[in-house]
């Protein structure tokens, strides 16, 4: 696995002494604020596999933790995590040659993996504001071929300016208005989608 969350985790203390220092470092950049603050569990599993250390998944474990119970605490939770994410399987990525030298359980054919994992975490907005768009085109478009371009290309473009409109949200308003848009939006599409469906199923 690529990270042990802290909760859930038991790691070795030469392991831990062999990472700590680097650890331990303060954070200077945005790079690194993304790297470490927004998952230090991550971080840590990060610099472990680099310095050779191999991470189990131990499956006759049992643990236990809080998880978000309301939709504030789980999109902060995601808004950590994904980020944390792509910042270490970057890092993870781009010092390739050193974790496979290093680590006997890492392979390149694990890092391309990883990489394409990186990859498809960036595209997945824009590819699901195409299905979307695709989608209700196909569901409720009236011609027998279904080929009217410009029904898709209108969803398309509202889709991107509801989407661009979020981002500047989440740049430049408050948390409280972040958490309040990503309410509605949830709401609006997941209307959006059931529709799609029903429209689908008797399309």
């Amino acid at each position: 696995v690529m990270c042990c969350p802290g909760c859930f985790s038991v790691f070795r203390a030469r392991a831990l002494r062999d990472v700590l220092p680097k650890y331990a470092t303060k954070v200077d950049k945005a790079k690194d604020f993304l790297t470490k603050d927004m998952g230090e569990d991550r971080w840590l599993c990060t610099l472990m596999v680099q310095a050779g250390w191999r991470l189990e998944y131990a499956a006759a474990a049992d643990s236990y933790t809080y998880c978000p119970d309301s939709f504030d605490e789980f999109y902060k939770q995601r808004r950590r995590w994904t980020p944390s994410t792509i910042a270490n399987l970057t890092e993870l990525c781009t010092s390739a040659a050193e974790v496979i030298r290093n680590n006997d359980a890492v392979s390149i054919i694990f890092i391309v993996y990883q990489a394409a994992m990186v990859f498809s975490t960036i595209i997945a907005p824009g590819t699901v504001i195409l299905f979307m768009a695709a989608g209700i085109t196909y569901a409720f478009d009236t011609t027998e071929d279904h080929s009217n371009q410009g029904t898709y290309i209108a969803f398309l473009v509202i889709f991107i300016i509801v989407s661009v409109g979020y981002g500047a949200v989440c740049l430049w308003c408050s948390k409280e208005m972040q958490l309040k848009s990503a309410k509605v939006l949830t709401f609006v599409f997941a209307i959006i989608m059931a529709a799609v469906v029903v429209g689908v199923a008797v399309q």
